[in-house]
């Protein structure tokens, strides 16, 4: 069961850089935005504020290196994942779906468990041979 755990770091992993690729997306579109002008009303007075075109080219520089550096540690772990789940059915990948990213199967109960044992199974001789 110990592998069970390695397979979770894995989940994790990924869990981590999906996370990561939408909050950059935000951060992204936020900096876009802010280099056009933008007003705030603090204390009844006006204030002008957003970013300059250097600053803003400067900002997404230095958010991709930032995700670069996120991104370079959890891609040895993503293409494990992925080399796992290319062995799977489609049923198998349905299942392991609904039970760690609780996507939504139209399988039943019993079969859900079947093809989640089955999946289980192929991960763990994938994640054995590295």
């Amino acid at each position: 069961m110990d592998w069970l755990l390695t397979l979770q770091g894995y989940i994790n992993s990924e869990q981590a850089l999906r996370n990561m690729e939408s909050e950059r997306v935000s951060e992204r579109d936020l900096i876009f935005s802010s280099v056009y002008p933008q007003y705030e009303v603090l204390g009844g007075i006006p204030r002008r504020f957003g970013y300059s075109t250097e600053i803003a080219a400067l900002e997404l520089i230095y958010l991709d290196d930032t995700y670069s550096s996120v991104r370079e540690r959890h891609t040895g772990n993503r293409e494990l994942l992925i080399k796992a789940m290319s062995n799977l059915s489609t049923k198998e990948v349905q299942a392991f779906n609904h039970i760690v990213w609780e996507q939504v199967s139209d399988m039943a109960t019993e079969e859900l468990k079947r093809y989640e044992k089955q999946a289980l199974d192929k991960i763990h001789q994938v994640m054995d041979r590295g």
